[in-house]
């Protein structure tokens, strides 16, 4: 009877340890809206992306006549642990089939895709032409200082879905500030850092280019 009861309980526990891990718990955006805070310009997010015009004909919820900055939420990484699910960008949601644990990675092993997905792609800033081609693919999530990057099935640079960034509290604030309001402060804001202590906005930006 101990047995079992230590057995539910260690399963119980299980995604409160997911959950307050550093790489589940914090908070990851596209890692060009930290260049496009540095801009304090909401317009240079389309020195990066074209997608976000289309949310001009209306929000996600089918509410028309909105502007893209007054509908946009920033494309995040989030965690359904209860559902053995993972949603990245937007409207991009994943069941995965098992997680294999390592030390510079984490790979989610995934589920038939949804059709929504697919649909989705016109919304996102991330290009999924190249995962299209594939029936099953694989995601491997690499975590480099503040810096996460996705591949499907190959660790390679050919296979990069996207590179998002952890973001504060404080920092994800300004930034929808600035898309809502174009005006934040960049006081409040917490510049991602490489491993190795590094950061790309210690002097001036990065140099701006689509992605």
């Amino acid at each position: 009877m101990k047995k079992n009861i230590c057995v539910v309980f260690l399963i119980f526990l299980l995604p409160i340890y997911l959950f307050c891990n550093d790489k589940y718990s914090d908070k990851y955006i596209l890692d060009f809206y930290f260049d496009v805070l540095f801009s304090k310009n909401r317009d240079s997010i389309f020195n990066y992306t074209d997608k976000y015009n289309d949310f001009d004909l209306s929000d996600m919820d089918g509410e028309w006549g909105k502007k893209w900055y007054e509908s946009l939420e920033p494309e995040s990484i989030k965690y359904f642990f209860g559902d053995n699910e993972i949603g990245i960008g937007e409207g991009h949601y994943f069941c995965y089939q098992k997680v294999e644990q390592k030390k510079s990675n984490t790979i989610y092993y995934l589920g038939k895709e949804s059709e929504l997905n697919k649909q989705a792609d016109k919304y996102s800033a991330i290009d999924w032409s190249a995962v299209r081609k594939y029936d099953d693919f694989i995601l491997i999530f690499v975590y480099e200082g503040d810096y996460l990057t996705i591949y499907f099935n190959e660790e390679k640079d050919k296979n990069i879905l996207a590179t998002f960034c952890r973001v504060t509290e404080d920092t994800y604030k300004e930034f929808e500030s600035l898309i809502h309001y174009n005006s934040c402060n960049l006081r409040k804001v917490t510049w991602p850092r490489h491993a190795d202590g590094s950061c790309d906005y210690d002097g001036k930006p990065k140099k701006e280019g689509k992605k």
